[in-house]
């Protein structure tokens, strides 16, 4: 029944025992549409006498069922205020979180918790929530493991962890994996008898077993556009190119073309049952969601089709280009698929349109391998001929990959114009998932140009439209964006605070990625947390290594990344062995990534220096710093200078003209900035070298009373309080003030610093110098 009112577009908003009802002749029947609204219709009849705040809280809250409002006035205000004084509708006990408060968007998902929560009630004789927080299961349940976990999945807070679709979670309902292997006893189990009731009904009202078969499994309609003739193309490609990784890339293609065929014949099979077979979806529902499958098999088999042609480039992108494709399971969303314009049905333009979808299926795929180059021209094309044809779907969708093609050029005005184009185009077409993903992008722009009011302005806008089409994946792009935005203002500690509780969301959608993790661990290693770091990095290794294989250029790319975290950490044997093996890997693999060789010979020789092996760092600093990347190459002659008996290779002129450049650029955002302090810091080391301790002191004070410890580095600024107290000492300075600094600079250490040899050594340097100080300032002339 439930699933009937959402294939009709129809919200019922009070799922719970008292309106599930079994008539006298034994019929179930779901009842009291009183607080149902439609999918797209944001505003009914209200009510006299509606004020007052409204009530929130999570589920469990006890309370009453809520009086139904009286539709006598003719003014139309939002459906989420009709409530008697303002209260939230629906019944607390079972309300999941989204549809408290009067900004509320229910939909589909919100009645599956409902659902779900009743269901639970009835398996456990409990409520799941009791006081805003969920209560364990009871001890000695007969309740199966798996039915429990069915029932969970749709209690989930956020609503891209629930089931999609209710149809969904009905199947998972008819899946007891047990079934075949016992008899279910029926005595005393009054639940299991109104389920078996429920079971005869189903059977005796579904059509007999000839629809099914005429719906089909999908295996034709795939196999037309993924089969093996064009598997053993894609393996050809690879053998052409050579390089020993290809062979493995193909590998990882063809499993995530699997998957994806794998969900699309599943997909396609579920709507075509949901009307033929189960009469819970309209034809017009089918209809949309077949034409939304179709384009989404024909991405499928335009990306083959590059695939098969593909250069040791496109190749190395093959592990990512069936997640660039959008996503089968968008064409569940019948709500999202009404909203778009729908297509003209005279002759010459619907034939036009049907040659601009190939186009758009390219473009796709040539933009899911990274060719951007091949993207522009062909998207160009697309537009001026989607102009002509004043569809606007297609054309907001063409302007979407214009944009992001030119932002992973450039960037820039032409992608910002772009995006803007798109965002106005998919507003007119009603395609608010596209409309979200543009908002994003254009907050994006703005962020990567660190205009950060204009960020988070179109973030919120961004989110709001996210939020109201479901687009979840928007929402963890934001999401990161969001985190990503805490560098500019210089909040270390917050930025990984943020993209810590974002790796848990994605692990939970299972939308993991090893760039998030491996930003993770980069930003961890920035904040201080060495440890956490080379979990986040190795995880990050892993995830490549399982997508790409280990001789992919992205897995080494990865594993450089982890030896720049096991240097910091001081962690220089594993380092070495760790980065010594990626470079080798990837000096047979794939010899043309200069800049990738060049950042493994920096970290080898990083750790090489750290294991005392001066011999063997500085012919891989002399190769780094001949290579074309500008920053490794500095910081390769940097560590060279060091070798010659220099400091960093920069004097404290150029040090000062670094601060200059340093503060320039986040004096804006935060004039204490990490960035800011950390340049000042490296000019008060450099002045201290160079024997003026006077004005080192200077520096440093001006550094350390800069520094914020809520988010700062505590090894940094441990660091920067030893130096500090250095330059003191060495300007005749307030020794007790000294003592006292390089006394905290070592509880810092106790405190925060990894047990590894590096930071055991610097705590000892640091206890050893404490002990030699004076205790009274020195006479002049006393050395």
């Amino acid at each position: 029944g439930l699933a009937a009112a959402h294939a009709a577009g129809i919200v019922h908003r009070d799922i719970k025992p008292d309106n599930i009802v079994v008539s006298g002749t034994g019929t179930v029947k779901l009842v009291d549409f009183g607080l149902a609204r439609d999918l797209g219709d944001r505003s009914v009849d209200s009510v006299d006498g509606m004020s007052g705040d409204t009530t929130s809280g999570d589920p469990g809250d006890s309370g009453s069922d809520l009086d139904r409002a009286s539709t006598s006035s003719s003014t139309l205000r939002p459906l989420e205020v009709v409530t008697q004084h303002g209260h939230v509708v629906g019944t607390p006990a079972y309300m999941p979180p989204e549809q408290r408060g009067r900004g509320a968007d229910a939909d589909e998902r919100s009645d599956q918790f409902s659902f779900c929560a009743t269901l639970y009630e009835a398996l456990y004789r409990q409520k799941p929530f009791k006081q805003k927080k969920r209560v364990p299961v009871p001890e000695n349940t007969d309740v199966p493991a798996w039915l429990g976990r069915v029932a969970n999945r749709g209690l989930s807070v956020e609503r891209g962890a629930r089931y999609p679709s209710v149809e969904a979670l009905l199947r998972d309902l008819d899946r007891d994996p047990a079934r075949t292997r016992r008899n279910i006893a029926l005595g005393g189990a009054a639940l299991l008898g109104v389920a078996a009731a429920a079971a005869i009904i189903t059977v005796r009202l579904r059509p007999s077993a000839a629809p099914v078969a005429a719906c089909g499994t999908g295996d034709d309609e795939v196999a037309v556009r993924w089969n093996a003739d064009r598997r053993a193309a894609i393996d050809r490609a690879a053998a052409k190119v050579g390089a020993p990784w290809a062979a493995t890339a193909a590998v990882a293609f063809a499993a995530r073309a699997e998957a994806y065929a794998g969900e699309w014949k599943a997909m396609y099979r579920e709507s075509c049952e949901a009307t033929r077979v189960r009469a819970v979806q309209s034809a017009e529902a089918l209809d949309l969601r077949s034409a939304c499958l179709s384009h989404r098999l024909a991405d499928l088999g335009a990306l083959v089709d590059v695939m098969a042609e593909a250069s040791a480039d496109v190749l190395r992108r093959a592990g990512d280009a069936v997640g660039n494709l959008p996503a089968v399971a968008e064409c569940a969303d019948v709500q999202a698929l009404r909203q778009v314009v729908r297509r003209p049905t005279e002759p010459t333009v619907a034939s036009k349109l049907m040659a601009l979808d190939g186009e758009l299926s390219r473009i796709t795929a040539l933009y899911a391998v990274g060719d951007v180059a091949r993207v522009l021209p062909l998207v160009d094309r697309v537009i001026a001929e989607a102009r002509e044809t004043g569809y606007t779907p297609i054309l907001a969708q063409a302007l979407f990959w214009r944009g992001r093609a030119l932002a992973d050029r450039d960037g820039g005005v032409p992608a910002l114009a772009a995006f803007d184009e798109t965002l106005a185009a998919a507003l007119a077409s009603g395609e608010d998932r596209l409309a979200a993903d543009a908002t994003a992008r254009v907050a994006q722009e703005a962020l990567w140009a660190g205009e950060l009011a204009e960020f988070e302005r179109w973030a919120r806008v961004a989110n709001a439209l996210s939020t109201r089409s479901r687009a979840t994946d928007v929402s963890l792009f934001i999401e990161q964006l969001t985190c990503m935005s805490n560098h500019f203002t210089g909040k270390v500690r917050t930025r990984l605070e943020c993209l810590r509780a974002l790796a848990v969301k994605r692990e939970a959608a299972h939308k993991q990625t090893e760039w998030l993790v491996t930003t993770l661990g980069l930003a961890a290693s920035e904040a201080g947390e060495l440890v956490e770091a080379i979990k986040w990095l190795e995880r990050g290794v892993e995830l490549a290594r399982a997508e790409n294989g280990a001789d992919h250029p992205r897995t080494l790319e990865m594993r450089a990344y982890l030896c720049h975290g096991l240097n910091a950490l001081g962690e220089y044997a594993r380092s070495a062995q760790e980065c010594s093996d990626a470079l080798a890997r990837l000096s047979r693999v794939a010899p043309d990534d200069k800049a990738l060789i060049a950042r493994l010979q920096l970290y080898v020789a990083r750790a090489e220096l750290g294991l005392e092996h001066a011999d063997r760092a500085r012919p891989l600093l002399d190769a780094a710093a001949a290579s074309g990347d500008d920053e490794i190459a500095f910081d390769a002659k940097s560590e060279l200078a060091d070798l010659a008996g220099g400091r960093r290779g920069a004097t404290p002129a150029q040090r000062r003209e670094a601060l200059a450049e340093t503060v320039k650029m986040f004096e804006k955002y935060n004039p204490r900035h990490p960035n800011i302090i950390a340049a000042r810091q490296e000019l008060g080391v450099a002045l201290l070298a160079q024997g003026d301790a006077a004005a080192a002191a200077k520096e440093l004070e001006k550094a350390d009373a800069d520094a914020d410890a809520r988010e700062i580095s505590p090894l940094g600024l441990a660091q920067l309080r030893f130096a500090r107290a250095q330059a003191i000492a060495k300007s005749r300075g307030d020794l007790a003030l000294a003592r006292t600094l390089a006394t905290d600079a070592l509880a810092i250490y106790t405190r925060a610093a990894p047990d590894t040899p590096r930071f055991r050594a610097t705590g000892k340097q640091i206890s050893d110098w404490i002990a030699a100080l004076p205790s009274r300032p020195r006479p002049p002339g006393e050395p």
